[in-house]
């Protein structure tokens, strides 16, 4: 049974609010405002993303808050909040959609890296999907910009870190330029 179906089961009645399971905090109603799809996100991701530890000692939930509280847009900041789950967790983008609609689902599904054979797709590929979103861009350059901050501190420690911080280096600008519309 998938995470979605579990929540869609809960009985509200028998499980007050203020219980710390994934399942008892989501609750079973269809939201219709920012409020209650933002609640619902961050009852299926931070369960999963809290249990991601990211280079530099973080967790990935801690990283998904600090990029969505660079907005206040609820769209942008409920895909901020999604942003890495389907590539580190086993939901799917089917689950997002059905849950989150279209434009959230489209914008994570170009946020989220492929991996074809165990082999990362072309970092060109990536950017160019991030690119032709302009949700996932506007998310993605939140994310980088986040990324490029704690990378940063870490990338004294580890040469791999310090490879990951060039390349936010070279990939940021051009990223920026996309969002003002110069992109080349």
């Amino acid at each position: 049974m998938s995470y979605f179906d579990r929540m869609a089961k809960w009985d509200e009645s028998a499980h007050p609010r203020g219980k710390t399971s994934p399942e008892s905090n989501a609750g079973s109603f269809a939201p219709t405002t920012a409020a209650g799809l933002h609640e619902k996100a961050i009852a299926l991701a931070s369960p999963y993303l809290s249990r991601k530890v990211r280079d530099g000692g973080e967790t990935g939930w801690t990283h998904s808050l600090r990029v969505a509280a660079q907005f206040e847009d609820p769209t942008l900041k409920l895909i901020a909040y999604l942003h890495d789950l389907v590539e580190d967790s086993p939901v799917t983008l089917a689950e997002v959609h059905e849950h989150f609609g279209a434009r959230v689902a489209s914008a994570v599904d170009a946020l989220t890296k492929r991996k074809e054979g165990g082999v990362k797709e072309p970092l060109e590929h990536y950017l160019a999907r991030v690119v032709a979103n302009p949700d996932a861009l506007r998310v993605k350059v939140a994310d980088m910009s986040d990324n490029m901050l704690n990378v940063s501190e870490a990338a004294r420690l580890s040469p791999h870190l310090q490879a990951k911080h060039r390349q936010y280096r070279e990939v940021f600008p051009r990223l920026q330029q996309a969002l003002d519309g110069s992109f080349s």
